[in-house]
Parts: structure tokens; C-alpha cells; sequence
């Protein structure tokens, strides 16, 4: 499904142990593809980061009226967040009219296969579409200081493998939005796979340069 190289790099290198062959495409260059990284200075607590809600309604307002051809989906790292991003756009959707038609566009369009949709890491499985929206959720309480390694779903023994689901579900484009820095995961090979997958991922997000495991 992918359609620029960088979407598949980062699962053959940490999953699939390099087993699969990776073609550049003719739109290696372009900078609406690939994987990228949004730095939000946001806040964690009790459960939600209001901030970085917030920068992905704007950066998702923006997709949808300069690319209404491509598809769009936001995954949260937890529910919580899920539930206030839902809130947050119904709000959107009310006021803004171009918002509101790309929506219903796409919830007819192909079907309804790939209409637009907010939802948490637990419940993406056969989900395509052309961008993906990733917020970690994750961060410090208050800016400076030390997150604390409690990263949900991503610390259980299906984190991995739900990381993994979630990084591959992009046909042109996974943005990331955080308000973590990779060295905020206190993490290695050696510990949780999940936690050590999310802290890869911001690295490679942030650089589009993923080094070798081994």
C-alpha cells in the first residue's frame, strides 16, 4: 500500500527483520510525503494534552482544503485523548463548511471505505488511508518537566504489535505530533518493546533517518 518508501522503512527494519524488499518511489522528494514530525509544546494530565489536540484540529483543518483528494484519518495513543479530539472536531465540523464537506465527501466517496476517522491505537487494525495523523498524547505535566514512563496501552505485551499496525496504515503520509523528545523514553532494546518501538519512531520522525538495530 505504501507509496513512498519511508512508510514501510521503519516496520522492515524493527519488525520484519529486513525481509522485505523497499522500492523508492517518484515522490521521494516531496515533502506531503513520507513520515514527518510536528514538536508540540504541550502538557499531560489526567489523561489528555489539550495543546497537542489542538495543533492536530489546525493541521487537519489545513489537509482538508489543500489536499480534498486524499484521504484522511488521527489516531490517539489512548482514549482519552480520542474522545476529546472527537469533541474538539464535531465543534470544528459545525462552523467550518470546507471542513465539513471534505467529511462528507469522503464518508460517501470509495463507498465509504476510507471516510475520515478519529479513533485510539486499540481499535486501528485494516484502516487505510492516504495520511495518517498520529498523536502521542504523552508528556511532560508541566513544560521542563520529567515524563513519567506510564505510556497506556503501549506498556502492555501487545503495544508492539499495535505500534506496528498503526505505523503501517498510511498510503502517502504519517505525521506525528508529540510533546515528547525521543530521550524523554527512558527506554532501550533491552526493555519494554513498545515504549522502545514510540521512542525509535519519534528518532525516526524527527530525522527521516532510521539507524540500523544491529
Amino acid at each position: 500500500r505504501s507509496e513512498h518508501s519511508a512508510l514501510i522503512r521503519f516496520s522492515n527494519e524493527l519488525v520484519y527483520n529486513r525481509n522485505l524488499v523497499v522500492f523508492p518511489s517518484a515522490s521521494e522528494q516531496r515533502k506531503d510525503m513520507g513520515v514527518s514530525l510536528v514538536p508540540v509544546a504541550g502538557s499531560y494530565r489526567t489523561g489528555v494534552n489539550p495543546d497537542e489536540a489542538k495543533a492536530i484540529i489546525e493541521a487537519s483543518l489545513r489537509f482538508m482544503r489543500t489536499h480534498p483528494e486524499r484521504s484522511l484519518g488521527i489516531v490517539t495513543l489512548n482514549q482519552k485523548q480520542r474522545d476529546l479530539l472527537i469533541d474538539e472536531m464535531n465543534y470544528t465540523l459545525e462552523r467550518d463548511r470546507v471542513a465539513s464537506e471534505y467529511v462528507e465527501d469522503w464518508r460517501t466517496r470509495n463507498d465509504g471505505l476510507e471516510s475520515f476517522f478519529i479513533k485510539n491505537l486499540e481499535n486501528v487494525q485494516g484502516d487505510e488511508r492516504d495520511a495518517i495523523f498520529v498523536g502521542t498524547v504523552y508528556g511532560p505535566e508541566q513544560p521542563g518537566a520529567r515524563v513519567m514512563q506510564r505510556f497506556g496501552p503501549i506498556n502492555g505485551k501487545a503495544g508492539r504489535r499495535r505500534l506496528n499496525v498503526l505505523f503501517s496504515r498510511a498510503k502517502k503520509q504519517i505525521v506525528t505530533f508529540s510533546s515528547m523528545k525521543p530521550s524523554d523514553i527512558l527506554s532501550d532494546e533491552n526493555s519494554n518493546p513498545g515504549t522502545y518501538m514510540l521512542k525509535r519512531w519519534l528518532e525516526y520522525s524527527a530525522s527521516g533517518v532510521l539507524e540500523a538495530t544491529d
